[in-house]
């Protein structure tokens, strides 16, 4: 019998690859805010607009970094790879909804 929880997860996680200008992206695990459905919705509603520290913010709750994980160290990584709050939260998006880009 298939094991299948009717109940949303508070957390989970994930592998990032983090664009790093000039070299190879950088995996990095980042815990992610569990949604249901109409939880999920309510979170894109509410997304647009916002400034990309608080889209991540609304999204992740640690990663596995050295750093602490604060909205400044948030805020010190968009300013060093500007292209992390993307594919993070392209990410949450693809595991959330089951969504797999690409081939």
């Amino acid at each position: 019998m298939a094991k299948l929880s009717f109940i949303t997860a508070p957390t989970f996680t994930a592998r990032v690859a983090i664009p790093v200008p000039g070299k190879k992206p950088v995996e990095v695990e980042f815990t992610f805010k569990g949604r249901d459905r109409d939880q999920f919705r309510e979170y894109l509603d509410a997304s647009a607009g916002k400034e990309d520290v608080d889209a991540l913010l609304d999204t992740i709750t640690g990663w596995e970094l050295e750093n602490e994980f604060c909205r400044e160290e948030v805020d010190r990584m968009i300013l060093f790879y500007p292209a992390s709050p993307r594919v993070i939260i392209q990410k949450y998006i693809t595991e959330i909804s089951g969504v797999r880009l690409g081939n």
